[in-house]
């Protein structure tokens, strides 16, 4: 255990070196003059150290969440593994299948996300962690000159963190989503753009799916003119879509296994499942367990949510802006808030990777962050109180414990 913990340290001080270099050398590189050389490269390092005591305490956090999580620490409370990680996790460790071919023919949807958990088995317990941090530092930090308050973000979606031991399509989908937003935020190929959402579709198949469309739609100049009025039109063309699907997709793999699911609950309107998508993570979860413990897990999940509803209120600023950037990313935003939303399930924690959104707009302050964060927690806690009022707020959670080796 002791030596992957200093393995991983090592690999925290390269990427720090690695990251390092790689800043000094792109300042350097577009530098004019003697003078502006010298002082652009000091002006890199001062921030890139900047930015590089953000990554290590982001991998720091990692380390910790994976200690305690694999060591089955009950720090603070219970509950610091994710169901859905350790299901993951099971079937990389006994799935002995390391063919596509044969992963597919189990499992239509994740085939490339599930070929590369056996993979990082096979590797060792702790390359998940090392993994999924890589992605996690790569997807908030990386064209940062580009992006701002990546690290509030990082640090106010603790579910990010609590994902990290173990497999996780959160993480994974929110790697290659940060690579789809800067395509798109620098106005990348149609080509480039369906490419990339097509990767997406072998992690989380609607995600993909709901990309492809996206992509498509943005090539369309009219999204600058009348963004506000195009997103009204979208969702009730979303409603239609919604009523009607149920009839047609049974048979349909990608939304046969929601419907199902969806069948044994009374399925919400559409507009309060666009309505639960974004609140729901923020407001209605269990934070104790029946133990009486703190439930960790629904507490990242908490925190999580509020930042998701912050990212939703400063989306409606930046669809305002006067920077095309804005409106084509925040259009996006409300598209793929819209496409989700169609599902008869309300699935909030799918909106975690539209998090990184917001590090791309242009027009928003600190004082905006504040606010919409500020609004969102006074928003949720009244949701919460409501919920209790009406009796729909969720019960203790149970304390799960699970085996990990």
């Amino acid at each position: 255990m002791y030596r992957s913990i200093a393995a991983f340290n090592t690999f925290c001080f390269s990427l720090v070196f690695i990251s390092l270099a790689n800043d000094i050398y792109y300042q350097l590189k577009h530098s004019s003059s003697l003078n502006t050389y010298i002082s652009y490269a000091f002006w890199g390092i001062a921030m890139t150290y900047n930015t590089i005591f953000k990554i290590y305490i982001s991998i720091f956090i990692s380390v910790i969440v994976t200690i305690i999580a694999i060591s089955g620490i009950t720090f603070l409370g219970d509950n610091w593994i994710i169901p859905d990680t350790y299901h993951l996790f099971n079937t990389a460790k006994y799935d002995t299948t390391f063919s596509l071919s044969d992963i597919y023919s189990q499992h239509k949807t994740s085939v490339l996300f599930l070929f590369i958990n056996k993979v990082l088995y096979s590797i060792g317990l702790y390359s998940f962690c090392i993994a999924n941090t890589a992605m996690i530092i790569y997807a908030f930090f990386k064209h940062h000159e580009d992006r701002r308050f990546c690290f509030v973000f990082l640090v106010l979606s603790p579910l990010f963190f609590i994902n990290i031991p173990l497999p996780s399509k959160d993480i994974m989908v929110t790697f290659l989503f940060c690579i789809w937003v800067y395509a798109v935020y620098s106005e990348a190929s149609l080509t480039k753009t369906i490419l990339l959402s097509l990767i997406i579709l072998l992690v989380r198949d609607g995600f993909g799916i709901i990309l492809i469309a996206t992509s498509i739609i943005l090539k369309q100049k009219i999204i600058y003119k009348a963004p506000i009025l195009l997103i009204i039109i979208a969702t009730l063309i979303a409603s239609l879509i919604s009523d009607v699907l149920p009839n047609y997709a049974n048979d349909f793999f990608l939304f046969q296994r929601v419907i199902d699911i969806a069948n044994e609950y009374n399925s919400s309107s559409y507009i309060l499942r666009i309505f639960g998508n974004v609140t729901n993570f923020s407001s209605r979860n269990p934070l104790i367990t029946d133990k009486s413990t703190l439930n960790i897990t629904f507490m990242c999940y908490t925190i999580t949510g509020v930042t998701i509803l912050s990212t939703f209120l400063l989306s409606i600023k930046a669809i305002r802006s006067n920077y095309k950037s804005d409106v084509r990313i925040s259009f996006c935003y409300f598209l793929i808030t819209i496409a989700f939303s169609i599902s008869p399930l309300i699935q909030a924690r799918y909106m975690a990777p539209l998090i990184l959104m917001p590090t791309f707009y242009k027009c928003i302050s600190k004082k905006d962050v504040f606010i919409c964060y500020m609004a969102s927690i006074f928003i949720s806690i009244i949701l919460s109180l409501l919920y209790v009022y009406l009796g729909v707020y969720p019960e203790k959670a149970p304390v799960e414990n699970f085996t990990i080796n």
